[in-house]
């Protein structure tokens, strides 16, 4: 072998080195970094009760916004500034399901949103993990339990958890046993979750599975529910389900399927008759991320790169090693 290619085969094996050293350093910074990060908390007010006298008031319902930036940030500049006293998020608010991706996406709701409310109920994107199972760990672990029950002024607000497009037996007894006994003491209604039971655009897709909405169907029929909230569909709809005005929310970030193509969120006003506004408000975005950020969160804060980096090391080590060895070779 020239020593021109041994001099490559042992400058590769450095840089190899180098590369390994750095990707592990730098993934050590970013994951300490988000898991460092302070925000607000988010957790579910299950069981609370808010302004017990209000009788007119408004809200804002998000959904869909897969960690999209530019529209979130716009959308909730936008709710900030208006007269909503609260915000429900109805799911799909991450992209991918991991800790720094949460953090990252809470630290940026708090500095955008500020003191304004945010009550969550988790989507697809929160729960499944890469390999398509379902993990709610993490979820949990920032915004509390799935499925709860608040008040705000004579309005019960019951928020469900059909980010698997199933309810369980578990959820639906809890439901109908908040529905018997917690509905009789407010005037209104409103249940919100992710998966809506129905779809309007596409009837086949993007909704509960058939032995659920058959079953959520039957619990909530007679029980004077007055509004349902649903996102995943990606689509601003009014239609009816079991009797029950339905609303679905349109994309704040995720692939828009409607011919608005743009994205948005749902303002809701109650006053003492029960709903008296549902208007869909509609951002400009330029479709667009903080990349670098985006990048930061999802790709350097995945334990493969670890993984990379040993086998980097160690092809870089070995060519260092053989190099070495040719030289020696070489004098002798």
């Amino acid at each position: 072998m020239s020593r021109k290619w041994k001099r490559r085969l042992g400058l590769c094996g450095w840089w190899l080195v180098f590369i390994a050293l750095f990707m592990v350093s730098v993934r050590s910074f970013v994951v300490e970094s988000f898991e460092n990060a302070k925000y607000r908390s988010f957790l579910a007010p299950a069981g609370k009760m808010f302004a017990h006298s209000q009788q007119k008031f408004s809200f804002a319902a998000v959904s869909d916004t897969g960690a999209r930036n530019e529209p979130i940030e716009r959308i909730l500049e936008r709710i900030r500034h208006s007269k909503a006293k609260f915000v429900l998020y109805v799911g799909d608010l991450v992209r991918y399901r991991n800790p720094s991706h949460f953090k990252w996406i809470a630290d940026e709701i708090d500095e955008k949103l500020g003191h304004l409310p945010l009550y969550a109920v988790p989507g697809n994107h929160e729960i499944y993990s890469v390999n398509g199972k379902v993990d709610k760990s993490l979820y949990y672990e920032l915004f509390g339990q799935g499925y709860y029950w608040f008040s705000y002024g004579d309005v019960l607000f019951i928020g469900l958890d059909s980010s698997t497009s199933f309810y369980d037996e578990e959820q639906l007894q809890w439901l109908e046993k908040t529905l018997t006994k917690i509905r009789p003491q407010f005037k209104f209604c409103v249940i919100f979750s992710h998966v809506p039971p129905i779809n309007v655009r596409a009837p086949n897709a993007h909704r509960l599975f058939d032995g659920a909405r058959e079953r959520f169907a039957k619990v909530i029929a007679g029980k004077n529910v007055n509004l349902l909230i649903s996102g995943h569909v990606h689509h601003f709809s009014e239609s009816e389900f079991a009797g029950v005005p339905l609303v679905t929310l349109p994309s704040s970030g995720q692939p828009i399927r409607s011919e608005i193509r743009k994205f948005g969120y749902v303002e809701f006003g109650f006053g003492p008759d029960g709903v008296r506004k549902v208007k869909p408000i509609y951002v400009t975005s330029d479709d667009d991320m903080e990349h670098l950020e985006a990048f930061m969160s999802n790709a350097l804060v995945d334990k493969m790169i670890n993984s990379v980096a040993v086998w980097l090391f160690v092809i870089g080590g070995s060519l260092i090693v053989f190099n070495i060895w040719l030289r020696r070779r070489k004098k002798k």
